[in-house]
């Protein structure tokens, strides 16, 4: 039996060379030591995705977000974090704005 994918996923290592040494990482250090950010503060680069079907209007969405950040060691860009979950949307008020037709 698989095992249940679990959320959120880290990954501490490279991939690729094992390192923990991450450029953004190690940036976001620095800047919390010199007393420059929040030690809450980290540094890496954010994406995310929505899956919204063009056809059917959606309040709610299946989305996903991934970090990723670059190894200092080997300079192999790899995923640092994933998460899934739901983004809720605002419905949009109507818009009231009437076009004129002049006839």
């Amino acid at each position: 039996m698989s095992e249940e994918p679990t959320f959120p996923r880290v990954f501490t290592q490279c991939p690729n060379c094992g390192s923990e040494r991450r450029v953004a990482g190690m940036i976001a250090a620095d800047l919390i030591e010199q007393g420059k950010a929040s030690p809450k503060f980290g540094a890496w680069i954010f994406a995310q995705g929505s899956v919204i079907l063009p056809d059917k209007p959606a309040f709610s969405a299946p989305r996903v977000k991934w970090a990723v950040d670059i190894c200092y060691d080997c300079g192999t860009m790899y995923c640092i974090q994933v998460d899934v979950g739901i983004v809720m949307r605002q419905a949009s008020p109507p818009d009231n704005r009437q076009l004129y037709r002049g006839n």
